[in-house]
């Protein structure tokens, strides 16, 4: 439940265009739930360089393929 509401605020603040807070909250997101795919997803909107995007992406994938191949 938690997690949800934390998750909403992400959104609504990266929709605002406040990147480095929803970075925060996403990060807290991922201490707590770091195999979801969604929150890495979101990450990837939230952070500054293109490496950093690409990693976010890549755990997509990683944990997208994992999670359909189980």
């Amino acid at each position: 439940m938690a997690e949800d509401i934390i998750f909403q605020s992400a959104v609504d603040t990266l929709q605002r265009g406040d990147k480095a807070a929803a970075k925060i909250l996403l990060a807290r997101l991922l201490k707590m739930n770091p195999k979801n795919v969604k929150y890495w997803l979101w990450m990837s909107a939230a952070v500054e360089t293109r490496e950093e995007q690409v990693y976010c992406l890549q755990m997509v994938h990683k944990l997208g393929v994992c999670t359909v191949t189980r």
